[in-house]
């Protein structure tokens, strides 16, 4: 009985592809590329498919991030693990500590728009605090640093709750080599904020303040203090010298002055600086700063009178104005000074909007330059300024602009906070703060895509024609003419712009038989209206792809593209999505013979499983899409058979019922 129903079904699904009603769902069942596929997986010292409890690692693949808004998820065995970064091929995660080492388990994501592939993984061991090993990332050989400049050294594995390498257990050192295969420990880094090691470059604890090693290639050894773990950089790093120098009477401080004393400045700017400005000195006792100094120079110049004045910094700009650098000769007094920094806002609750400016501010006091990071998931995620210095007074809100642009992944997942860190003017050490609570980044609500007018509206084949409206986007707009995606994008203008209502997308109407067609457009944001357009004329010289035969097939097979104006010689298979390099021409498809301008025979290459479109490109142009699904190669004809079947269930007695009226109406 059931195969009796097979046979009828596929005799049905046959008799509709020969009107030629069916082929456009059959093509929608084949083209469902949003569902997330899994291709492989990476952990540090671990190899394919396998990784740590508790430790991080990277899932890759094909829409593992749904296109628009949506959620991903990822699952090992019953456990969800924490999804840190994300984008259309790879996802980062951490891994659960639950999980049991030596144990195989079933890992899969889980999207909006479905669940991938499950795939095996096997979990080495469990990166506790009690055994977890630690490596350093960053400096790890290559990287160069400027001295004075506050940058963050980094290693993995790291976390809290439970705690892995936590920061507060962990000391970081300098080292070089000694010249004769050896290694010389030169002191641990001074550590600018309690968070992180976050370290001034070449700054050491066993050196006074403002003191730092001399440039050269240096090593960065990192150690938990608790359980004896240990990392050294695997190649040495660059300490570079300053690119702006200031001295107070030939020293770079600390040094003790008397207000109104007269001194002499000596400051040097390295690279494209074109003006300097000081401050904390005047030219006539009684100012408190100078502008317009050269890049390079040496001046007498008088310590400054006011009571909220401490030391004194040098800032160099080059073309429009762009600050450079700044540096800072500490100078001493008597008395320790108050110094505070407080994080006012964002501080905890607060949804920013991405592609929205968004203001930061904070109160300080006894400080004299700050640095300003972005913590994810309370870690630090990047340095958003460091080492800004302000002229201002004390017991003022201070600012600094946040602007996350649109195609930032931030606001995905994770809750953030703000970081900052500023050195006392006393020059006794650092103060910080972070915002109170967590904040989120959302995405700006956007209208789906409204077509105002597409122009000109009538054109023949192989024209380029502009749609115009509201709702589009730079890139990622497929256009539709009666269902069919238009493979042909050529760009767009003015569109994701700021205070632009409207922009204008270009396409280049592809093969296909004259007509009039109903045109929408798909993004992120949704699906437009549809607007009529008239095909004026097919063409003499545009080429179209009609089929790929048969539709489904493993690497290895023959099939062949049927179509029309195809060249002798010179044709390309394209690509155009679902390929890690999409769009792009196929590595074995460059160019291919037709013998009959009608047809191609190809071989599908070795691909991983999963859907794509391709198109043929040459002399003539650009055809239309055509979808077509690469199978595993053990995959039997009924099974796929019964996979396309499947597919289109739900879908054949509306059919049918399509059928029967059109009979019915003769």
């Amino acid at each position: 009985m059931v195969h009796t129903s097979l046979t009828k079904r596929m005799l049905a699904i046959a008799a509709l592809l020969s009107v030629g009603l069916i082929l456009p769902i059959f093509a929608a069942a084949q083209t469902n590329a949003e569902f997330p596929r899994i291709t492989e997986t990476r952990a540090k010292a671990a190899g394919n498919f396998e990784m740590d409890a508790g430790g991080e690692a990277s899932i890759h693949g094909t829409n593992l991030v749904p296109s628009g808004k949506g959620f991903s998820r990822v699952f090992i065995g019953d456990a969800e693990a924490t999804v840190t970064n994300s984008s259309a091929s790879q996802l980062w995660i951490r891994v659960p500590v639950s999980l049991v080492p030596g144990r195989s388990y079933d890992l899969y994501v889980v999207t909006s728009a479905g669940k991938s592939n499950v795939v095996k993984v096997k979990i080495l061991s469990n990166l506790t605090q009690a055994n977890a090993p630690i490596s350093v990332t960053a400096p790890n050989g290559g990287e160069q640093w400027e001295t004075g400049l506050i940058h963050t050294v980094t290693w993995t594995p790291y976390g809290y709750n439970p705690d892995i390498n936590s920061s507060q257990d962990v000391t970081a050192y300098l080292e070089k080599s000694d010249g004769k295969g050896g290694i010389v420990r030169l002191g641990n880094v001074q550590e600018t904020g309690k968070a992180s090691i976050h370290w001034r470059t070449g700054a050491l604890n066993s050196l006074s303040d403002e003191t730092y090693v001399q440039p050269g290639q240096y090593y960065v050894y990192v150690v938990n203090n608790k359980t004896g773990a240990s990392d050294r950089s695997d190649r040495p790093f660059t300490i570079t010298a300053r690119s702006v120098d200031l001295k107070i009477n030939g020293s770079d401080g600390p040094v003790s002055l008397v207000p109104g004393e007269q001194v002499t400045m000596t400051w040097r700017s390295s690279g494209k600086a074109a003006s300097c400005r000081a401050y904390g000195v005047g030219a006539a006792r009684g100012e408190n700063s100078i502008s317009n100094l050269g890049s390079v120079g040496t001046k007498k110049v008088y310590y400054s009178t006011e009571a909220n004045v401490r030391n004194v910094f040098a800032e160099c700009y080059g073309e429009n104005n762009l600050l450079i650098n700044s540096d800072v000769v500490k100078v001493t007094t008597n008395q320790p000074r108050p110094a505070s920094i407080t994080v006012l806002s964002p501080n905890g609750g607060e949804s920013i909007q991405i592609g929205v400016p968004y203001t930061i501010r904070w109160e300080q006091k006894g400080v004299d330059r700050v640095s300003i990071a972005l913590y994810k998931d309370d870690k630090w995620q990047e340095w958003i300024t460091r080492d800004i210095l302000f002229a201002k007074r004390d017991n003022e809100t201070y600012e600094f602009p946040l602007w996350v642009p649109e195609g930032s992944s931030m606001g995905d997942t994770g809750s953030y906070k703000i970081y900052i860190t500023g050195e006392r003017s006393d020059g006794s050490g650092y103060v910080d703060d972070k915002s109170d609570a967590p904040f989120t980044f959302s995405r700006n609500a956007r209208s789906a895509p409204r077509i105002s007018a597409i122009a000109p509206a009538s054109a023949a084949v192989g024209s380029q024609v502009t749609i115009t409206g509201t709702g589009l986007q730079r890139a990622s707009n497929d256009v539709y003419a009666n269902g069919r995606m238009i493979a042909a994008f050529l760009g767009a203008t003015n569109c994701d712009a700021k205070d632009v209502p409207t922009c204008a997308i270009r396409v280049r109407v592809p093969a296909t038989a004259p007509g009039t067609y109903d045109v929408l457009v798909k993004n992120a944001y949704g699906t437009s209206n549809t607007v009529k357009f008239t095909v004026t004329s097919a063409g003499t010289s545009a080429v179209s792809l009609a089929s790929i035969s048969p539709t489904l097939a493993a690497p290895g097979t023959r099939v062949v593209l049927r179509g029309s104006g195809f060249t002798p010689t010179g044709n390309q298979i394209w690509c155009m999505s679902g390929c890690t390099y999409s769009p792009g021409v196929i590595p074995n498809a460059t160019s291919i013979a037709s013998f009959d301008g009608k047809s191609i025979n190809y071989a599908v290459p070795q691909t991983p499983p999963g859907v794509y479109t391709v198109a043929v490109k040459n002399a003539n142009g650009t055809s239309n899409t055509v979808p077509f699904s690469v199978v595993v190669a053990s995959a039997s004809a009924t099974s796929q058979m019964a996979s396309a079947l499947a597919a289109i269930e739900g879908q054949l007695r509306e059919i049918q019922a399509i059928v029967a009226r059109m009979l019915g109406q003769q």
